[in-house]
């Protein structure tokens, strides 16, 4: 759902809106880590988003941790999942199956945004806690 949408806006503030919006829901992933008692001072950034180093960085500056861009984590989840069941089926020992892959960079969350990063996400969940009850009713 795209909030205060007007004539003005051009795509690419849409598409800046979704990854925006991705990013904050990282950071309410995080919370809740952070709510049972786990804390991180990095996280592997893994998917097709994670060969943009801007979103990589936009994701480091709304969870306040380090993403780090690795080779190949583009298709880091079905690596992964290959890797399970690799073990599963063969009764390889883990450290000689699940090799970290090479960082090639790692992102620093941006001191200078993280001010208004922080009241745009307050705002998206007060937005969310507004429009909670009208998301149940329609699922």
């Amino acid at each position: 759902m795209f909030w205060g949408l007007t004539g003005a806006h051009t795509t690419g503030d849409l598409a800046y809106s979704v990854m925006e919006g991705v990013a904050f829901a990282m950071a309410d992933g995080y919370a809740a880590l952070q709510g049972a008692g786990t804390t991180l001072q990095s996280a592997s950034f893994i998917g097709g988003g994670s060969r943009s180093p801007f979103w990589a960085n936009l994701c480091a500056t709304a969870t306040g941790i380090t993403m780090h861009r690795h080779e190949g984590s583009d298709v880091g989840a079905a690596l992964g999942a290959a890797r399970l069941a690799r073990l599963a089926v063969t009764g390889e020992a883990i450290d000689q199956v699940c090799l970290a892959p090479p960082t090639l960079e790692s992102c620093e969350p941006d001191r200078a945004q993280a001010p208004l990063l922080a009241q745009r996400l307050a705002r998206y969940r007060s937005i969310y806690q507004a429009l909670k009850a009208s998301f149940a009713a329609e699922a």
